[in-house]
């Protein structure tokens, strides 16, 4: 038989294996939720991920989910960057590539893109996904304005015979957004025909012009400078597309 002493011992450390318990679970939560900010600040903005994070669990789960919604993709790619690259050292490389996505990567954030990956010496950035605003084409526009104007900035920096220019490529439609891939590894990106289509706007685009789609072209129209360049064929579609260069915000010079 347990006398009194015996019961009150067994419930104090019963009381202290729940505060154990409960303080191990708080640490595990604490631990998942630095993981989860660590991932998401690699690919959104500060903004979008105290958005995320501030919407409890619930919301991060419905986030990442994949969905069908409206995006704008950013294409941006580096021209002849194989020719620079067989000329200098390795390490010389490595920084120039670096110094050039860390500036990319800050305008993107700047205008609450995602950074969805860097592809060799490109990248590609979504405006509307995770988190949707009215004006995700035109933020996109914008950014990449902006992307030409930080690579100039760059540009100034280093030693002529290392300088680059790049070529954008923007397009806008319905895409399945949210966690893709396997279960050792998914990655939050979109998939879809528009996304096709900015990638094959990046590559026919000349060095230091962005070119947009029909689409991006129809929601940005009223606030900036376009040129048509009439309708092209583009390699994986059938029909051609109409091709818009944007040469600025409207009233500037």
């Amino acid at each position: 038989h347990f006398t009194n002493e015996d019961l009150e011992l067994l419930k104090a450390i019963a009381g202290q294996m729940a505060l154990i318990i409960e303080q191990a679970s708080l640490n595990e939560q604490i631990r998942q939720e630095e993981l989860m900010r660590s991932r998401l600040e690699r690919f959104h903005s500060p903004q979008v991920v105290e958005m995320i994070l501030s919407g409890g669990q619930e919301t991060k789960d419905d986030i990442m989910e994949p969905k069908e919604l409206t995006a704008t993709i950013l294409f941006a790619d580096i021209i002849d960057f194989t020719s620079l690259s067989e000329k200098l050292p390795p390490q010389e490389v490595n920084i120039i590539l670096n110094r050039f996505f860390s500036a990319m990567t800050d305008v993107i954030f700047s205008y609450d893109g995602t950074l969805d990956k860097f592809i060799g010496d490109g990248l590609m950035a979504v405006f509307g996904a995770p988190m949707q605003k009215e004006d995700d084409a035109k933020r996109a526009v914008l950014a990449a304005l902006d992307m030409k104007k930080s690579l100039k900035e760059l540009m100034d920096e280093i030693e002529e015979d290392r300088r680059f220019d790049i070529r954008i490529g923007i397009n806008t439609g319905r895409v399945v957004a949210g966690n893709i891939g396997s279960p050792k590894r998914l990655d939050y990106t979109v998939i879809g025909d528009p996304v096709n289509i900015a990638s094959r706007l990046e590559t026919i685009a000349a060095p230091n012009q962005i070119l947009i789609g029909e689409e991006t072209h129809r929601l940005i129209n009223s606030e900036f400078e376009t040129r048509a360049l009439g309708p092209k064929k583009i390699k994986g579609k059938t029909s051609s597309i109409m091709v818009y260069e944007v040469l600025g915000p409207k009233g500037s010079s």
